[in-house]
């Protein structure tokens, strides 16, 4: 028969103690094992009829050893349980609008998701429809957002060109194409040259143009006018260019701030500007950098440009 202290150095036991100790569900689990066994021996004893009270004693011992060795598995068991319970990640609150920690978004989000509770009230499926094809539209568009991309419309062109000129730290590179002409011609860029002087960051535009024939007189007086405000105008012959081309995909017009934040116009007209912009998109930032760089390189002066082509006056 085991003796007392052979019980206490026993490691099976050592464990069972210590999960009784912290968890009281493995002590209840020991104390059903511990009673379901003592009473099936004391029942079997009585059966028997056995009428030495040191018998009944050892059926107690013997049914708390037997009661730790039940009673281990399952407690190793539910302590999986519990562990693996804690590292499985929970499910979001499907009841609870995502937050994100920005206060103005947060705002927000929780006012669409009281409206959109509200809404699935009303069941009809023409209404439920256009609600559910919204919500696609408006998934997608966090879906470029994550990307760092975001479309300004034509109502917030100008205001948001503005004010990333005018708080431009570094530098601001951008090319104008003949297209965008009618920007320079309106109170919009008298807007932007106001912008670049406030910002004191180095400015470079690039007009882009395919041939020097291309040139109108009141282009050139444009230029004339930038280089005045000191900016550092130059002009890109596209045809004449052996060496780059522009990717296929790439816009002639956009503009890098701080050789991070990237804008490409992609709808033209006095009133009808629309630009792509990227933020911290480091793919992107790369490949406009090179070609910021080639046509640095493969560009000409104003005054170049003049002293090629005599024809050319201010």
């Amino acid at each position: 028969m085991p003796q007392r202290k052979d019980l206490e150095r026993s490691p099976a036991v050592s464990e069972i103690v210590r999960n009784l100790a912290k968890t009281p569900a493995y002590l209840l689990v020991f104390g059903i094992a511990f009673l379901v066994v003592l009473l099936a021996s004391v029942f079997i004893a009585a059966n028997l009829q056995v009428q030495h009270p040191e018998i009944y004693l050892a059926l107690s011992l013997l049914s708390l050893i037997v009661a730790l060795l039940v009673s281990l598995p399952v407690i190793r068991i539910m302590e999986a349980g519990r562990i693996a319970a804690t590292l499985t990640p929970k499910p979001a609150d499907v009841s609870e609008p995502p937050q994100t920690g920005e206060p103005r978004i947060d705002a927000s989000l929780n006012h669409i998701s009281e409206n959109l509770r509200r809404a699935v009230q009303i069941q009809h499926p023409v209404f439920l429809d256009e609600i559910a094809a919204t919500c696609n539209d408006f998934a997608a568009q966090s879906t470029d957002w994550r990307q760092g991309q975001v479309v300004i419309p034509a109502a917030r062109y100008n205001e948001i060109l503005h004010y990333l000129y005018e708080n431009a730290k570094e530098s601001v590179f951008a090319t104008s194409i003949p297209e965008y002409f009618a920007a320079w011609t309106s109170a919009l860029g008298e807007e932007l040259l106001e912008a670049h002087r406030r910002s004191r960051a180095r400015v470079i535009r690039v007009f882009v143009f395919d041939n020097v024939t291309d040139i109108k007189p009141e282009e050139l007086k444009e230029m004339a006018r930038q280089k005045a405000t000191q900016i550092e105008v130059r002009i890109y012959l596209d045809n004449e260019d052996k060496f780059f081309n522009f990717p296929p995909d790439v816009s002639r017009d956009f503009t890098i701030i701080d050789d991070e934040v990237i804008g490409i116009t992609r709808s033209y007209g006095r009133d009808n500007f629309e630009a792509v912009w990227y933020f911290q998109d480091k793919t992107r930032q790369e490949r406009f950098l090179r070609i910021r760089e080639s046509l640095l390189n493969h560009s000409r002066t104003l005054e170049q440009l003049q002293q090629r082509y005599t024809d050319f006056e201010e």
